[in-house]
């Protein structure tokens, strides 16, 4: 979050702004600090709705996506 709010700070703050590609990457900057205060949350919330798991005698299956399948033999 301190990140997040210094790049922020740096953005609004700056009183000479730049211009070209110092201003490109502060606001790529301010997307990474954005992205580690919620975004990886999201994303783990989507990739949780998205997987499902099943148990059977001999295996335990894992299903993530639609397209993808792991199988790990049952102990």
């Amino acid at each position: 979050m301190l990140y997040f709010g210094f790049i922020l700070y740096v953005i609004i703050g700056s009183p000479n702004k730049l211009q070209g590609i110092g201003f490109v990457i502060e606001i790529l900057f301010a997307v990474i600090g954005f992205y580690n205060l919620f975004g990886r949350f999201l994303v783990k919330a989507v990739q949780k709705r998205r997987t499902l798991y099943a148990l059977t005698d001999s295996r335990a299956l894992v299903l993530v996506g639609a397209n993808s399948t792991q199988s790990v033999p049952a102990p």
